[in-house]
């Protein structure tokens, strides 16, 4: 569990620090890491969030309503799979059936998602569709699973909800804008550097070594200080933070539900300042020092302040949810629910065929990003 701890907070930490943390010999940290991983199958992968805005990509989330799950199976092929900007997508279940898609397209994309949409609904494809509208300017949340309160001799995650009902009195109402001092940096890239950003996100704790030779480069003269000097590089600029994501069998995570909260900013702030707490974020989040105990949110969570409210996407063990959402209605009484399919979700790499190498930018244009899509169905 300390190793785990210590891989958590530092996700590609070498075994070396790794060892140094935990009071262990470098070979003994070594073995463990290797049993945590390839026998206990604590975590599946190292995910890599990355630098959206040095990338020239923006988010958009869309809902689709779709009429049956043969339909859904065709769909799902089509507009997420075949779509070279798809990033996420899961079934979901809720105020309706269908799909949830996250798409990570080129700055200023979104008009071609919704003609797609559209046209979808139009064919009769979908019922309907829907898409959130982000509040681009408010800082937004992506927490880890808290490990600390996970329970190994019980195997449960204990966590007091009473003390974190209590703690919501003492969050600040304050606005976090972004930072907006990103640059771009794709005006660098080549071919080899969205292959290296694709290898880094399937797995960002693998070695130099093991990325060439699955790039079959190992004969091309002085690769090794050139993927050492990119590398550096794109981890430096192109990536935001990296994440564990825990086994769900092993830790009893089964179960991710999204939340829309229709709600004034007012609350939707608060509710994301309390939830900064747990990614070390305090400033302007404690309105004064409270007499009860704050205490940061313990699961893998997803959150932003939209144009309504906010969007929360949350991974729990099914324990606790009826917990998460009943603090939910207290504090946003409208509000809308969608289970997700941990089974039938999906996260996708970059599309190295998806940027234009000679004009270094994305492409982005009616035939590639809706008309070959259509003319699939």
């Amino acid at each position: 569990m300390e190793i785990l701890f210590a891989l958590q907070e530092n996700p590609i930490a070498n075994v070396s620090s790794i060892a140094k943390r935990v009071n262990m010999s470098v070979s003994g940290t070594a073995i463990r890491l290797d049993k945590i991983a390839n026998i206990e199958k604590a975590y599946k992968r190292v995910h890599t969030d990355l630098n959206l805005k040095a990338l020239d990509l923006e988010l958009h989330d869309f809902f689709y309503n779709i009429d049956s799950r043969k339909s859904l199976e065709k769909i799902e092929k089509i507009i997420c799979d075949d779509h070279p900007y798809t990033l996420y997508r899961s079934r979901c279940f809720g105020k309706f059936s269908g799909l949830y898609v996250q798409y990570r397209t080129p700055v200023n994309g979104l008009p071609y998602l919704i003609d797609l949409a559209e046209k979808l609904k139009d064919k009769g494809v979908v019922i309907d569709y829907d898409y959130i509208k982000r509040n681009t300017l408010e800082t937004s949340v992506t927490l880890k699973s808290a490990i600390k309160f996970w329970n190994p001799q019980r195997n449960t995650w204990q966590f007091d909800w009473n003390s974190w009902r209590e703690g919501f009195d003492a969050i600040s109402l304050a606005s976090i804008a972004k930072s907006n001092n990103v640059k771009s940096i794709i005006s660098n890239f080549d071919e080899l550097d969205i292959k290296l950003l694709d290898e880094i996100i399937l797995d960002a704790r693998q070695k130099n070594v093991d990325i060439i030779k699955k790039l079959n480069l190992e004969k091309e003269p002085g690769i090794a200080q050139k993927i050492s000097r990119k590398i550096n590089f794109l981890k430096e600029f192109a990536v935001d933070n990296y994440r564990i994501f825990l086994n769900y069998e092993v830790f009893n995570l089964y179960q991710s539900i999204i939340i829309r909260g229709y709600c004034s900013k007012t609350i939707a702030r608060k509710f994301r300042n309390y939830l900064l707490l747990g990614s070390g974020h305090t400033k302007k989040v404690i309105d004064y020092s409270p007499k009860t105990k704050l205490l940061s949110f313990p699961f893998q969570s997803v959150y932003y302040i939209s144009e309504n409210g906010f969007f929360w996407f949350v991974k729990a063990p099914p324990a606790h949810l009826s917990e998460l959402v009943d603090f939910i209605w207290s504090i946003c009484p409208k509000h809308d629910i969608f289970w997700t399919s941990y089974r039938y979700s999906m996260i996708y790499n970059l599309w190295d065929q998806a940027f234009d190498f000679k004009n270094k930018r994305w492409i982005m244009n009616d035939d590639f990003m809706v008309n070959n899509i259509i003319s699939k169905l």
